[in-house]
């Protein structure tokens, strides 16, 4: 599910900033945009975030604020810069420029072999503990709104699941009645085409014995009750990574909707089933926030 937070802590390096945003993927993928500094943490980061987080996308992005803090120091690269002077004169003359033409400044901009910036870290395990506070700090807040998406969520799921477990009661009863339906139907055509051909139900009954056999869909029924009550158990488990067994049980679910309404040839019975896979459709979709 969506979230984001943000906190700031004071680090021997200034105020750092640290935010996190995550949004809806079905697995975990952690993006991290740190300063150049920082980037020793890297490791660390995806370490404490993929304990905290199973499934998503993650953005964690750390921004140092050099306040009350002695300056970075700034290293000019001579010999670079000499090498880089001697190049444009050459060039100069080649082109027939007077040898007192003045180089440039504009030249060096993006030259990132002029200067480094060194930030010296007097100890990094401190550091980490401060950077490492203001991650659990930002993660708080992230989860609080995951937390308030995840009922508004569970409630929608909630009430797809019960209406599945409704229209299984109903498909169920439905397909039980559906051979004395058809035995009915059948009387009523022999006696139309044969008047008094059904005083000998012999026959008629063996046929139907068979076809009630053929269409008996009790165990896909009592499957399906099994998965449906396991859903509803997960959707109100306290449990904090669900997201994958619920979209197996999914998937068990529309087998067991697919195989009963193929079973059955009752129009009613059919209806049923296309009103059971078109919810499990939306319910699959939600499914995808569901860390």
């Amino acid at each position: 599910m969506t979230a984001y937070g943000r906190s700031s802590t004071t680090t021997s390096l200034g105020k750092v900033v640290i935010e996190i945003n995550s949004i809806n993927k079905r697995h975990f993928e952690l993006q991290c945009a740190l300063p150049s500094n920082m980037l020793r943490f890297d490791g660390k980061i995806r370490t404490f975030m993929s304990q905290q987080i199973h499934r998503g996308q993650v953005f964690v992005k750390v921004t140092i604020i050099p306040e009350g803090v002695k300056p970075p120091q700034v290293h000019v690269n001579v010999s670079f810069l000499e090498q880089y002077a001697l190049a444009w004169r050459t060039i100069a003359n080649t082109l027939g420029y007077s040898s007192g033409h003045h180089l440039p400044l504009e030249l060096f901009v993006g030259q990132s072999q002029l200067m480094c910036v060194e930030s010296e870290i007097e100890d990094e395990e401190a550091l980490w503990r401060e950077l490492r506070e203001g991650l659990e700090a930002a993660w708080k807040l992230a989860l609080e709104t995951k937390l308030r998406e995840g009922k508004v969520l569970q409630q929608d799921l909630m009430g797809r699941c019960h209406a599945l477990k409704k229209w299984r009661d109903e498909m169920e009863t439905k397909a039980k009645n559906a051979p004395d339906r058809l035995q009915e139907r059948l009387k009523e055509r022999i006696e139309a085409a044969v008047p008094g051909g059904v005083e000998n139900a012999e026959r008629l009954m063996r046929e139907m014995c068979i076809y009630a056999d053929k269409v008996d869909m009790t165990e896909e029924s009592v499957r399906l009750k099994a998965h449906l009550d396991r859903l509803e158990s997960l959707l109100l488990s306290d449990q904090s990574c669900v997201g994958k067994e619920l979209e197996f049980l999914l998937q068990e679910i529309t087998r067991e909707i697919n195989t009963a309404s193929a079973k059955s040839p009752d129009i009613e019975v059919i209806n049923l089933g296309l009103l059971m896979k078109a919810e499990v459709e939306k319910l699959k979709e939600q499914v995808q926030n569901i860390e």
